[in-house]
Order: structure tokens, then sequence, then C-alpha cells
């Protein structure tokens, strides 16, 4: 089930989607598995929710993907997750190998399995329609298992990401969309369930979209 959120700007997005992530983590009686994108538009959120007082030995974050670079460079996903949220609250951090051969990325996703729940996974959408490192066309959102290496159209070009599958578990997903150039993509996406983003939406129970007037536009079809 689709649920749609249009917000006002950005400062309403971190204020909502950080005190709905809240209200989650502080209502499951058992352990709790958040995964988390990268991306510039999600960092404000985490941080806000490393202000908040939440049961953080209950949760275990994971990240849904990885550029293949060092956690010294600034496209590191990784890095970006612990400066914002793990250094402050101390939760476990499940983190993708970089640089790794494909029996690393193969584990990664094995840890992934063994984890007791797979609860929320915070996502964002790409002006392409992908989502995680999942790509229009490309290999990756075939592959079976928990993680898999993709190739994005862009620098950095290799990935680590949780599979198409891996990321239907999750029994909820927010999807973050900010920016004007995300507009036309919502239009065509509202029609067309090949992107990635549908594709992985389409198959987890409940999805709440949080969107930005400036990515809605004037008009929006919402599906």
């Amino acid at each position: 089930m689709n649920h749609f959120h249009l917000l006002a700007d950005k400062a309403e997005m971190i204020h909502v989607v950080a005190s709905s992530v809240a209200e989650l983590i502080r209502a499951a009686e058992g352990p709790f598995t958040l995964a988390l994108s990268g991306g510039s538009t999600p960092e404000p959120i985490y941080a806000r929710l490393a202000e908040l007082d939440l049961p953080w030995e209950r949760v275990t974050v994971i990240q849904v993907d990885e550029r293949w670079v060092p956690e010294t460079d600034p496209a590191s996903n990784a890095a970006m997750i612990r400066r914002s949220l793990v250094v402050a609250t101390g939760v476990k951090f499940l983190a993708f190998p970089v640089h790794g051969p494909t029996s690393q990325v193969q584990e990664y996703g094995e840890w992934v399995a063994a984890l007791p729940s797979f609860d929320l996974a915070l996502l964002g959408m790409g002006a392409d329609g992908h989502t995680a490192s999942l790509f229009p066309g490309d290999a990756a959102l075939q592959a079976d298992g928990w993680a898999t290496t993709g190739t994005a159209p862009v620098q950095p070009q290799t990935r680590g990401t949780l599979t198409l599958g891996a990321l239907q578990r999750f029994e909820r997903a927010m999807v973050l969309i900010d920016g004007a150039d995300k507009t036309e993509t919502l239009q065509k996406i509202a029609a067309d369930k090949g992107f990635p983003i549908r594709r992985v939406t389409d198959g987890i129970a409940q999805v709440d979209w949080f969107i930005t007037q400036a990515a809605a536009g004037k008009t929006i079809q919402l599906f």
C-alpha cells in the first residue's frame, strides 16, 4: 500500500521523516533493522535522528548500497552514515565491504540475511528512476541472493547494493524525493512499473513516499 506525503520543503521533510522513523523504532518490541541509503538528501535526517532519545541498543543499521570508494572519499555512503548517526548513537552498523572480491559482497548479504527482522528501508530515487544502486538496464536488477555488485552510469561506477529481492523482504519502506530534477520521473513512474524504484516498492507491503513540493511540481499523478 502506498501512502503519499507532500511536504513544503526540505526542512519539513527532515522533521517529518525523522519523527516517523523514531516512532517506528520506539514502537518495536524487539530488534529493529534499519536500512539506510546514501546521498545528500537523507544526511540531515540521520543527523536529526541522532539527536533523539531512542533505544539504539535494539537497532542494527545496514547499508542499502555503497560506492566502491574508501571511507576517506567524500562519496562514501558509509562515512556519511557514520558521521551523521553512528558516532553519536553507538548504534550497531554493518557496512558494505569496499574494493573487495565478489565473495565479500556475498558475505555481506549473508550477514544481512541472518538479521532477526527487516523493519524499515529508507530509499531515494534518482532522476533516472534508480533506487539503491539498481539502475535501469543493469544486470544487478536480475541478481539473486541478498547483495550484489552493480554498475552506475556515473562515477564511481562500481557499486555494492542489496538486491531487489532483499529490499522486498522489508516490511516497510520510506522513499525520500526532493529536487526539481525528479518531477518528470515522478510522472513517468506513475504509469510505468519498469523503473527500478517501482520494481522495488511494488513488492513491499507498506511504502510511504515523502515528496517535497519542489519535486512534485505543479501537478503530479500519484499511483
